[in-house]
C-alpha cells in the first residue's frame, strides 16, 4: 500500500502495530528487516527524513539483510528519497546511484523474462527508483510538501 505516497496515514494502525512488534522483538527475526523497511518507507513518506534512516540502519542491523541484495537495493531507494527530503542532493543522486546498480545487477529484469519468484521486489523496486529519480530531479513533490500545499479555491 505504501508504494503510493497519499497513503500512510490510512495505515496508522496497522504501522503502529509493526512498530510495537519489531519494539517488542515478537516479530519474526527473518522478518524483522522487512518491518523496519515498511516503517522507513511510512516515516520518510510522513516526513520524518531522520527517523526513516534511522529505521532502515535497524533493516540493515537485522539478520538475513546482508545477503539479501534486493532488500538492501529497497533500502538504498527509501534512503535516497530521505537525503532529497533532508535537503541532501548529491548525497541522494549518489544513493540512487548506487540503488540502481544494485537493481540492474541483482533483480530479475523484465525485459529478459526473468522474472521468477522475485517479480514483486522488482516491481516494488522499479516504483520506488521511478518516484525517487523524479523526486531527486525536482520533477515531483514531497509527501509533506503536497500535504501542506494550500488548496485552490473552487470557482465553479
Amino acid at each position: 500500500c505504501m508504494l503510493s505516497p497519499d497513503v500512510v496515514e490510512t495505515l496508522g494502525p496497522s504501522l503502529n502495530r509493526l512498530e510495537n512488534a519489531l519494539n517488542n522483538d515478537s516479530a519474526p527475526v527473518g522478518l524483522r528487516k522487512w518491518g523496519y523497511l515498511s516503517l522507513a518507507l511510512a516515516a520518510n513518506r510522513n516526513g520524518e527524513a531522520e527517523k526513516a534512516l534511522r529505521l532502515l540502519d535497524k533493516a540493515g542491523q537485522s539478520e538475513g539483510y546482508a545477503q539479501n541484495r534486493s532488500i538492501q537495493a529497497l533500502a538504498l531507494l527509501i534512503e535516497a528519497m530521505a537525503e532529497r527530503e533532508r535537503g541532501q542532493a548529491e548525497q541522494a543522486s549518489q544513493v540512487l546511484a548506487e540503488a540502481s546498480s544494485l537493481v540492474e545487477e541483482h533483480l530479475s529484469k523484465l525485459a529478459a523474462n526473468e522474472l521468477r519468484g522475485g517479480w514483486h521486489d522488482w516491481l516494488i523496486a522499479e516504483i520506488l527508483r521511478r518516484e525517487a529519480a523524479q523526486l531527486i530531479a525536482g520533477q515531483a513533490t514531497t509527501p509533506t510538501s503536497r500535504s501542506n500545499a494550500t488548496p485552490k479555491p473552487n470557482t465553479e
